[in-house]
């Protein structure tokens, strides 16, 4: 390890006061750019603005819940009709959720009696709350200790503990993928949740809760279902188990409700979207590059009934990069143990993967980088070249840089994509991580 590269090797106590001071300049950094890009480049929507109207407690947006529950009103006013034919393919309306993600909304309709815009509020709400719950994960995620007989505890300095979760907390706020998806209104905030308490379920040793958590996810994002494979694959019996099982239990009676053609045309509309995609700009996954390189679609302006003209090039691409990072996420150390680093692995991989890769939906990325940070500073020393990395990688996807849109109408336009690159850098950097893990256990 070279000494110039590297800090020294630090006690663990000064290593977290090492990352104080580190998280510290990075959040002041953070806020300083989102004020420049905010008041300089005219950019509305920059960190300090999302995180300030999160606190003055804004009304927030209803991306996700205005279309379920008119999908849902309208399964109910059409007994037996094909939802997606309907809705998707003739009404030109990119509803593009399962039915297995309607239901508990649907139940919870049903029991309270309100209409929807009564509910939107309510739902808007408990996203606000789920935005702390992450911050507090992912505090838990880096402050954690593993114990000799395998249970984890916090530090048992109080003072430290609190200095840290208020420090994660400003960091959350004024994580772009985060407040975005809350200022949406966009059901990405729950399923961020989700994956950080699956994180830390699995970093406590409790992979049946850790499938639970994952199967609810699989009811919103069924391509997650991947993840189980990855499961099977590592021999993970319980964590696949319970996961299939949770999936199951909202699958079955959402078929009841609503039809077993509905489900098989679900299918029909993942084939649609994943022959084209979206160029918006929004859209950080292979797909949304390649047709912004290509200028197949509209890349600046949101189109809310179309979407990209299909192009062989294009779908070429889309298809070959996702069956590599499946593959790659999927196939890596199959046959070792799998670990915390090796579930978010492909979790992060899993998302990438997807032709449409929303800005927001990179929120899953924060209890990651607090992992990453915790096994830098435990586990490499807090070496620079670490730290510098995972450094500009967090600032790639927290950050809304927003004056790269000018590029659109050039070749230049890949930096449109800079979330997406600063994804592919996470993602190494978890394979590498997980790689000197195995190599000091080995």
């Amino acid at each position: 390890m070279s000494r110039v590269a590297t800090l020294p090797m630090l006690s663990r106590f000064s290593c977290r006061s090492a990352w104080q001071v580190l998280a510290v300049v990075f959040l002041v950094n953070s806020l300083a750019i989102g004020w420049f890009i905010q008041f300089a480049l005219g950019e509305p929507t920059s960190t300090p603005a999302l995180a300030w109207a999160f606190l003055r407690l804004e009304e927030a947006g209803t991306d996700s819940w205005e279309p379920m529950l008119m999908a849902i009103e309208y399964l109910r006013q059409h007994e037996g009709v094909q939802l997606y034919r309907k809705l998707f393919f003739e009404d030109k309306v990119k509803f593009q959720y399962p039915l297995t993600s309607l239901l508990p909304l649907d139940v919870f309709q049903q029991i309270t009696g309100h209409p929807r815009e009564q509910l939107y509020p309510l739902f808007n709400a408990v996203s606000w709350v789920s935005v702390l719950l992450i911050g507090v994960a992912s505090w838990l995620i880096f402050s954690l200790h593993s114990q000799p007989d395998g249970s984890s505890s916090l530090p048992k300095d109080r003072w430290a503990n609190a200095w840290h979760l208020v420090l994660i907390l400003a960091i959350t706020l004024t994580f772009y993928p985060v407040s975005k998806a809350w200022m949406l209104g966009q059901i990405q905030t729950w399923i961020t949740l989700l994956v950080a308490l699956t994180l830390l379920a699995w970093m406590f040793g409790k992979p049946v809760v850790a499938g639970v958590l994952l199967g609810i996810c699989c009811a919103i994002k069924p391509q997650w279902a991947v993840i189980f494979l990855w499961g099977l694959l590592r021999r993970e019996w319980r964590f696949v188990g319970s996961g299939l099982a949770t999936f199951a239990a909202l699958a079955v009676p959402a078929v009841l409700l609503y039809g077993l053609q509905n489900f098989f045309d679900y299918l029909s509309v993942l084939s649609y979207i994943g022959q084209r995609g979206e160029a918006f700009f929004q859209n950080q996954s292979i797909n949304g590059l390649m047709n912004r390189l290509l200028f197949n679609g509209s890349n600046f302006k949101w189109s809310a009934h179309e979407f990209p003209p299909f192009n062989l090039v294009v779908y070429v691409a889309t298809l070959g990069s996702s069956i590599v990072l499946l593959g790659t996420t999927l196939l890596l150390r199959r046959k070792e143990k799998a670990n915390v680093l090796d579930l978010a692995f492909i979790v992060l991989g899993v998302s990438m993967a997807s032709p449409i890769a929303w800005e927001h939906h990179y929120a899953i990325l924060l209890p990651i980088y607090a992992l990453m940070l915790k096994v830098v500073l435990d586990e490499r020393g807090g070496d620079v070249r670490w730290l510098l990395a995972l450094g500009f990688s967090f600032f790639l996807v927290s950050q809304n840089l927003g004056f790269l849109n000018y590029f659109r109408d050039s070749v230049l336009n890949v930096f449109q994509s800079y979330r997406l690159f600063g994804a592919f850098i996470a993602l190494y950097l978890l394979y590498r991580l997980n790689a000197k893990r195995h190599q000091a256990s080995a």
